[in-house]
């Protein structure tokens, strides 16, 4: 526990700055002399997304809902990216939401400060605590972190992708399947949403990069807008290109930037 509070610490003072404080749940104190040791938070009065999603009683939100959610998410995680801090532990137990609905991210006690050289080595150093390698939430954690690898920001940007699926389909304990994409039409939930989810959750290297890349995709959509399928004889005479936005390499089934973010037509 006292390695968990001293790596939240750690975090929020890289975090400290923040230009929006208000999507960060704020430290009040610290009490590392109590039995057991403690920190003191805000209070926030709207709960957690478990209970955001419990006000629509038993209906599921609409797709523009969870993007603005999502949105506020990827917001606040942007910033943190930018500063090389990485949650690593994003689950709707930890994204609250103020009775006015912006959402805060809590609970960094797992969170890896990448900005650093030696990152999970210097993470052990201050706190004296291995565990904190292979902590994480399961339902949330993509293959790099099961398998133990060095924390980057594409870690958060699955967790995003897990969650958004999770709202959509209004249970926040659905494990995400093969068929997660069936799922989310059978719902009719956009495709433009679905293709979000889908670079969210792809394989770490074809992932949207950070949360910026995601805030920048979420920006371009249209969830109340129907969506023409791309002709598939047009994406398939697109080889690969790069992004006229950044110069990343994209891909023939990219439908976003992994790079940047920006939403892709059939040119790139």
């Amino acid at each position: 526990m006292l390695a968990s509070l001293r790596t939240e610490i750690k975090v929020y003072d890289v975090l400290k700055y923040h230009p929006e404080p208000d999507y960060l749940v704020r430290l009040l104190g610290t009490a590392y002399s109590a039995n057991p040791p403690f920190l003191i938070y805000e209070f926030v009065d709207g709960g957690d997304l478990t209970a955001w999603l419990a006000g629509f009683d038993g209906s599921k939100p609409t797709s523009n809902s969870v993007l603005k959610i999502l949105k506020m998410a990827a917001k606040a995680l942007a910033y943190c990216h930018d500063q090389g801090v990485v949650h690593r532990d994003l689950k709707p137990a930890n994204l609250l939401v103020t009775r006015d609905g912006r959402v805060k991210i809590s609970d960094f006690g797992i969170g890896a400060i990448t900005a650093q050289a030696q990152m999970l080595k210097e993470l052990t150093r201050v706190t004296g605590a291995t565990v904190l390698r292979n902590a994480y939430t399961p339902l949330y954690a993509d293959i790099s972190q099961r398998r133990g690898e060095t924390p980057a920001p594409s870690v958060d940007v699955y967790a995003l992708g897990v969650i958004a699926y999770q709202l959509l389909l209004g249970d926040v304990s659905r494990e995400m399947g093969p068929a997660w994409r069936a799922e989310l039409e059978e719902c009719n939930v956009p495709t433009q949403v679905q293709d979000l989810i889908a670079a969210c959750v792809d394989l770490p290297r074809k992932r949207l990069a950070n949360a910026t890349a995601v805030l920048s995709a979420i920006n371009q959509i249209d969830s109340d807008k129907p969506v023409s399928k791309v002709d598939r004889a047009t994406r398939q005479r697109r080889t690969d290109n790069y992004c006229i936005a950044c110069g990343h390499k994209i891909q023939v089934d990219d439908k976003f930037c992994n790079g940047c973010g920006r939403k892709l037509d059939s040119r790139g």
